[in-house]
């Protein structure tokens, strides 16, 4: 079993990660201008940027949905397991 410092340490960063997930979900939703509508010289730095120059604002939409869904499961998931594997240690769960 991992040290307790470790499982809360990926615990809060799956934590953090589902509210980025969340928040570039809402941020696509209300169009909020830095998310859908970036400037196109900063192709080079910024993903939103290059999508919009190759696909449009709506491309933009999209790949914000599919980007913050797929971090929510994904980062959801391990914090789950880390869950499970905290109570497990601590002889909550069998």
């Amino acid at each position: 079993m991992r040290d307790l410092y470790g499982l809360l340490h990926d615990m809060v960063v799956n934590l953090i990660l589902v509210t980025l997930g969340s928040l570039l979900i809402v941020g696509a939703r209300k169009k909020w201008t830095f998310l859908v509508n970036p400037p196109e010289w900063l192709w080079f730095c910024y993903s939103q940027s290059l999508i919009k120059k190759l696909s449009g604002s709506k491309g933009v939409i999209l790949f914000s949905y599919i980007v913050g869904t797929l971090i929510i499961l994904i980062s959801g998931a391990i914090f789950l397991e880390r869950l499970l594997l905290l109570g497990k240690g601590l002889g909550y769960w069998k």
